[in-house]
């Protein structure tokens, strides 16, 4: 059985700056997840996000300055315009990239893709026509949403050094001292 390239070389091509740009966006993320956590090693960092993917690094991020950040309001609304444009840029690199590609007699490419979960009466698969414009968009958009997050972090510096020097001095007011609660001695003797 001969195989052969299903789409055109300059569709490829596109495809493949979307994967480095992703790949670019997720090392920018996970140096922000570094910084607002304060973490000091590679060791420390390579446990926390080694091998993430960007949906799960966003999430991680977004729990992280929504907590360091927690009382600068304007910084957590511009972050929040950011997590989402890292979301939905997400979503369309999973579209792209996870998908069967096929070049029509007429030239016209298209992609298809197996949906994660059908109920009775859905259907069982994404399909659309893929314009080099919508490619190129998104390799647009992958740019942006990295000079965006780099941007952010220029901009607010000194707030997340701040902020990271205040939670450190906080008291973990999770703690609570087990035997300190009434009558808990009686039930669970030390």
């Amino acid at each position: 059985m001969k195989s052969s390239n299903p789409i055109p070389p300059n569709h490829l091509k596109v495809l493949g700056k979307i994967v480095v740009g992703i790949s670019t966006l997720e090392r920018h993320v996970i140096f922000t997840i570094k910084l607002c956590s304060s973490i000091q090693t590679h060791g420390e960092l390579a446990c926390l996000v080694g091998s993430e993917s960007l949906d799960v690094l966003t999430k991680k991020l977004d729990k992280l300055v929504k907590f360091m950040l927690r009382d600068e309001l304007d910084m957590l609304a511009e972050f929040t315009k950011i997590r989402t444009l890292l979301t939905d840029i997400n979503d369309a690199r999973n579209r792209y990239i996870h998908s069967w590609w096929k070049q029509t007699p007429s030239k016209l490419v298209h992609r298809r893709k197996f949906l994660r979960s059908v109920k009775i009466g859905d259907r069982l698969e994404d399909y659309e026509l893929v314009s080099m414009e919508a490619l190129n968009k998104l390799v647009g958009d992958i740019g942006n949403a990295t000079n965006l997050l780099l941007d952010f972090l220029d901009q607010h510096l000194e707030a997340i050094k701040k902020a990271i020097l205040r939670r450190k001095s906080e008291p973990d007011i999770h703690y609570v001292d087990f035997y300190s609660i009434p009558g808990i001695e009686e039930t669970f003797p030390k």
